[in-house]
């Protein structure tokens, strides 16, 4: 068929008018030419028309199904978009919640590794100072022990003979809980290194020399000396016999003394 919109030539509508014409063995009088040319031409009108009118179907059609198709393809697309947006999206999530569960995991470790440490310089201290607790004690008791053994070799008036006693109370000196006091039976500034030695309980010589007012060796009444007072006095305070204050009732006496012989 001719192209659509094109002119058909004056052969082609004759032979198409004598497809019209019946054949019975006789020639007929050819029809009219215009009447035969006419009805061809508006039958070929129609029929291109007609074509005309259904390929601008077609083709409308076949364009809204591109359109279709486009759209779905866009949509498609949108989808496949989506959907590796999503996928990227979860898997970066995905790998967030791996790299947060490993960083959890190796925080755990190292506070386990950090509680198992503790513990262990926990236990390693308590052990140093059950040993240290250990060699405290054993130096305390050697040093207890040894101190007793100072005490027993220190305390040598416990080794004098029972016959030998205090010559004011009359009490053995190896009774005492601290030493003798001892007084040298010469003056001491011009005695000789072997010169006797009187022994005393510290303790009531000296009340014995305050309450009497006599500063005196009640063995030989050798009139005794300032330092040895003081002397006395140190060593009531170092074995915590009290207070007599000996010297400074020597010193009151002395002075009374002068004073009555001024008077």
């Amino acid at each position: 068929p001719p192209s659509v919109g094109a002119q058909p030539s004056p052969t082609s509508l004759s032979v198409r008018a004598k497809e019209f014409v019946p054949s019975f063995g006789v020639a007929s009088a050819p029809a009219p030419a215009p009447v035969v040319y006419g009805e061809a031409q508006a039958a070929y009108h129609g029929e291109a028309a007609t074509r005309q009118t259904a390929l601008s179907a077609a083709a409308m059609q076949l364009h809204m199904e591109q359109v279709r198709l486009m759209e779905r393809d866009a949509k498609l697309k949108e989808s496949q978009d989506a959907i590796r947006r999503k996928e990227a999206e979860a898997a970066r999530l995905a790998a967030e919640s791996d790299d947060r569960l490993r960083r959890m995991e190796e925080r755990k470790r190292r506070v386990e590794e950090e509680e198992r440490l503790a513990e262990e310089e926990l236990r390693r201290k308590e052990e140093e100072v059950r040993r240290r607790k250990e060699e405290l004690a054993q130096q305390e008791q050697q040093r207890l022990r040894f101190m007793e053994e100072q005490r027993r070799q220190s305390m040598w008036w416990k080794s004098l003979p029972p016959t030998t006693c205090d010559p004011i109370s009359l009490e053995p000196l190896n009774e005492l809980d601290y030493p003798p006091f001892q007084l040298c039976s010469a003056d001491p500034t011009t005695a000789s290194a072997d010169a006797a030695v009187h022994y005393f309980d510290g303790h009531v010589l000296a009340y014995y020399l305050v309450s009497n007012l006599s500063f005196i060796d009640p063995l030989n009444r050798r009139p005794l000396l300032e330092v040895e007072l003081d002397s006395l006095d140190g060593y009531l305070l170092t074995f915590n016999l009290g207070r007599a204050n000996v010297k400074e009732a020597w010193s009151k006496h002395n002075e009374e003394l002068a004073e009555k012989a001024a008077g």
